[in-house]
């Protein structure tokens, strides 16, 4: 930064111009010094956060199976791939797509190729018949908040309250268990306007 003060910053030819060779040097010394210390306390601080973290897996026995099903539904909310798992962020236009892009010769380069529907993310046949129809952003949204609410609403009853692969024990202890999934879901539930999923506000 500018030793005057201001918000600006000098370049290393700038300040090479300025000072002799050997302080030019020592500085460049000092400034390599100065990064490796704190290479080293950035590294020591990440081990003493996993060390934390283990600490608190041990202690907590529910947590491991917490953060499984809070990234269980995290996964839900994105658009992927119903065939390979490859997530994306938009589609252009139609809602018959296809997995992944292909390069000027027409060889796959990413995703799988299958054809899937982009608007409720179903492997073809479409259930809803959704065809090869053009939408409008705003409604491919609708579509999206659709799904997204009917996945994690579904795998939660499936998990929680007497479900089919309700394996928490039952009772206070798998109450105990879905409040923190809840809470450790919330704000990404909010984010794509699904919050709270039916049946299970907090």
């Amino acid at each position: 930064p500018c030793p005057m003060g201001c918000p600006g910053v000098w370049s290393f030819d700038d300040f090479g111009a300025l000072v002799s060779p050997a302080l030019l040097k020592k500085w460049q010394q000092r400034s390599v010094e100065r990064t490796k210390k704190q290479a080293l306390e950035a590294a020591k601080e990440i081990l003493d956060k996993a060390q934390q973290d283990a600490e608190a897996d041990s202690a907590d026995p529910d947590l491991k199976l917490v953060r499984e099903h809070v990234a269980a539904i995290r996964k839900m909310l994105r658009p992927a791939c119903p065939y390979c798992g490859m997530a994306f962020e938009s589609l252009a236009g139609c809602l018959s797509v296809t997995c992944g892009a292909r390069d000027r010769n027409g060889r796959q380069v990413s995703g799988c190729g299958q054809v899937f529907c982009g608007g409720c993310m179903t492997k073809r046949p479409c259930p809803k018949k959704c065809g090869h129809a053009f939408v409008q952003p705003g409604e491919l949204h609708r579509r999206w908040r659709v799904w997204r609410m009917q996945r994690p609403t579904e795998y939660l009853r499936e998990h929680f309250r007497g479900g089919p692969k309700d394996d928490h024990g039952g009772g206070a202890r798998s109450d105990a268990i879905l409040e923190r999934v809840l809470r450790g879901t919330r704000s990404d539930l909010e984010v794509v306007g699904v919050w709270p999923l039916p049946g299970f506000a907090l």
